[in-house]
């Protein structure tokens, strides 16, 4: 099966892994990569706006049986590059920092390292019990909702129908937490392999609707910047609840402190800090 995947720029990396990898089905058709159909996937990611940001770059690469997803942002960007999972089993929208297109097919899948993404226990039992058809790109055994990955939960379905399906449930959910605090990135969080940054919660300007963050900017492990990160808190008035609302500061914080520049002139406090 021929590689689908197209990028705006000739993609050395990505000439090299079509070459070695292919594309099509893997794992006893548990998974699929690379293939045509994976374009059509992406309205998956416009269901759900509750967990997923918008991204002008995004493509799906591959996706699991259950329907969990393998996207690519940043595609023709080495610096920016990074491969995202969304999981419709425990509604997350989540990525390591290393797993770019190259370490996902060298280190990341072969050595099962994207926790929970590989798991076909349910899978092979559900194909025990029901026959081995063979899947369209679309076609996937979803969890029940509120169900748990067993053999007994699983449905097929289409993969779109059943993201849309699913959002209006997940959506009301997190409208109903309530608000407790500011998102917080107090752990490393990497640019490249020597730089990483942290920001805490510094105050919110209920006149403007912005937030300010101080950021740390460390090399090696060591503080070399202070910055102050200016954010807008309105966002067309999307619920603060929403994992995407985190999601959405901690990407504006990141492109801050990779430019090593604060973008207000406003000076975040730091206390018990030098």
């Amino acid at each position: 099966m021929p590689p689908a995947l197209r990028f705006a720029r000739p993609h050395a990396e990505w000439e090299s892994i079509k070459s070695e990898v292919g594309a099509g089905w893997f794992m006893d058709r548990f998974l699929y990569l690379f293939g045509p159909g994976l374009d059509e996937l992406t309205e998956c990611l416009d269901a759900w706006p509750f967990l997923v940001p918008l991204a002008a770059r995004r493509m799906v690469i591959g996706r699991n049986a259950y329907g969990a997803l393998l996207v690519l942002e940043n595609g023709d960007d080495a610096e920016r590059q990074r491969v995202y999972v969304l999981d419709p089993v425990t509604v997350r929208y989540w990525s390591n920092p290393a797993v770019g297109l190259r370490t996902l097919c060298a280190d990341f899948l072969p050595q099962d390292r994207l926790p929970g993404f590989l798991d076909r226990d349910a899978y092979l039992a559900w194909r025990a019990a029901n026959g081995t058809g063979a899947p369209r790109v679309r076609e996937i055994l979803g969890v029940r909702l509120g169900g748990a990955l067993t053999p007994d939960d699983l449905v097929p379905c289409d993969i779109v129908e059943y993201y849309r399906s699913a959002a209006p449930a997940h959506q009301q959910a997190y409208d109903a937490l309530p608000f407790t605090d500011y998102p917080q990135f107090r752990d490393q969080q990497w640019l490249d392999s020597s730089h990483t940054w942290t920001a805490v919660f510094d105050s919110y300007n209920q006149r403007t609707e912005d937030l300010y963050y101080a950021v740390d900017r460390y090399e090696n492990g060591r503080l070399v910047d202070h910055l102050t990160a200016e954010l807008d808190a309105w966002r067309g008035g999307m619920a603060w609840t929403l994992p995407v609302f985190a999601e959405m500061l901690r990407r504006e914080i990141e492109d801050i402190a990779r430019s090593g520049a604060s973008n207000t002139e406003y000076q975040a406090r730091r206390p018990g800090r030098p």
